[in-house]
C-alpha cells in the first residue's frame, strides 16, 4: 500500500543512552487531560522532540499523496519513540 513512512532509529548517539536512562513514569494525557497511561519519561520527550521537527513535512507529504497512509516504525529505542508518536498523532493531538 502506498505510505509515507516516518522511521526512528534505535540508540546510537550518547545522547540515546540518556534518553534510555530517563525512565521514570509520566502520564500521557489526551487533549481533555485525561490520563492515558504511564510511559518511559526519556522516550515521550523524544518522540515530542521528533514530532516537532517532522511534523509540517509529514503533513505536507500526507497531502501531497491523498489517501496515502502514515506508517511510524522503529527499531530498539526508536521502537517505543514510534508508538509514542503513534499514540501522540492519534490520541492526544
Amino acid at each position: 500500500t502506498n505510505s509515507v513512512v516516518l522511521s526512528i532509529r534505535g540508540s546510537f548517539e550518547f545522547s540515546d543512552l540518556l534518553t534510555d536512562l530517563v525512565a521514570a513514569a509520566v502520564p500521557l494525557c489526551d487533549s481533555k487531560s485525561q490520563q492515558l497511561g504511564r510511559v518511559h519519561a526519556g522516550m515521550l520527550e523524544a518522540a515530542k522532540n521528533i514530532l516537532n521537527e517532522v511534523r509540517t513535512s509529514l503533513v505536507e507529504a500526507l497531502e501531497l499523496h491523498v489517501g496515502w497512509r502514515l506508517v511510524v516504525c522503529g527499531h530498539s529505542l526508536g521502537a517505543g519513540v514510534a508508538a509514542l508518536i503513534t499514540a501522540l498523532v492519534t490520541l492526544v493531538e
